[in-house]
């Protein structure tokens, strides 16, 4: 019985291995796990941005698989490209992508993730949108960016009235690429540009991001304003997971690649 033991043990040490999994500490970083390659069962969305200079084409490479339409000028461009050989480009008219409604970014209290590479063409002056769950009339969360607020959300209730802003002071460059990411870990929602904590953290407790019957969209609102100006690459978008809870290395490749 001993021997047979031991070789369990062996066996599942190998298996840790190839998983990313430690034993003693039971931290497993396989499928469904927030693992080293950034793709997993809590990924619900991840938009590569790759394609053919001036496409429209755009694919999900999440497993969920969501369709997603090029609006107006959106597409991808090979002028700028943090990873791969394009990023998607929106000429800070009323170009968006439109993802059709689902459960994957209705948060309700729970933790979720959401983060991109964005590039700036013009500094926003007026706001610019990144992702947003948002539409004017029916109003979830933005993940939205200003010269004014900074990088920031605003946030709506079950009825689709506004509730409230969380604001993150920073001052972006045209020209330069940042990651930027909006982190709920349990009632903290923290922001982060380049791996670094920017605001301060904001307590949402009892903080509920509901459902509405609305697109989810890229570049603008649902309605096509507060549009952004400039390249947009790697968006991701986990849910039921916080990602990061503190200051961390940016990553340094396209996520599963």
């Amino acid at each position: 019985m001993k021997k047979l033991a031991t070789a369990i043990i062996a066996v599942l040490l190998m298996a840790g291995s190839a998983w990313g999994a430690t034993l003693a500490g039971v931290t497993l970083t396989g499928v469904g796990v927030n693992n080293d390659n950034g793709v997993d069962n809590y990924t619900k969305l991840l938009l590569h941005m790759d394609g053919t200079d001036d496409a429209q084409v755009f694919t999900d490479s999440s497993e969920f698989n969501h369709t997603i339409t090029a609006n107006y000028d959106a597409k991808t461009e090979d002028t700028q490209k943090k990873f791969g050989p394009t990023s998607g480009y929106f000429d800070g008219t009323q170009d968006n992508l439109s993802v059709p409604n689902s459960s994957d970014w209705v948060f309700g209290t729970g933790d979720f993730t959401i983060d991109a590479w964005v590039y700036y063409s013009a500094l926003p002056s007026s706001p610019m949108v990144i992702v947003a769950y948002y539409n004017g009339a029916n109003r979830v969360w933005t993940l939205d960016s200003s010269t004014t607020n900074g990088l920031y959300t605003n946030r709506g209730a079950v009825d689709g009235s506004y509730v409230e802003s969380y604001s993150n002071a920073w001052e972006m460059a045209v020209d330069t690429w940042y990651h930027v990411a909006m982190v709920r870990n349990g009632n903290e929602l923290k922001y982060y540009v380049d791996g670094t904590q920017i605001g301060s953290t904001h307590n949402v407790t009892g903080d509920e991001f509901f459902s509405q019957d609305i697109a989810l969209t890229v570049g603008t609102l649902g309605n096509f304003t507060e549009p952004f100006n400039g390249y947009i690459d790697e968006l991701r978008i986990s849910k039921g997971i916080a990602r990061w809870t503190a200051n961390f290395t940016p990553p340094t490749r396209a996520y599963g690649r």
